[in-house]
């Protein structure tokens, strides 16, 4: 996963008032990471090139 998504993670828990909901939310960008259903410029992948 890149820094980028990292910082902008722990910012927002930091400062939107609700780390708890930043917490799931990040836990769901790292598993789409890992399935390589995002780039790593953090563009969403459509299904054609994500299976290839």
């Amino acid at each position: 996963m890149p820094a980028f998504e990292m910082r902008s993670s722990a910012v927002n828990a930091r400062m939107n008032g609700n780390p708890s909901f930043e917490t799931r939310k990040f836990d769901i960008i790292q598993k789409a990471y890992e399935l390589g259903l995002v780039d790593y410029q953090g563009i969403l992948l459509s299904e054609f090139r994500a299976q290839a």
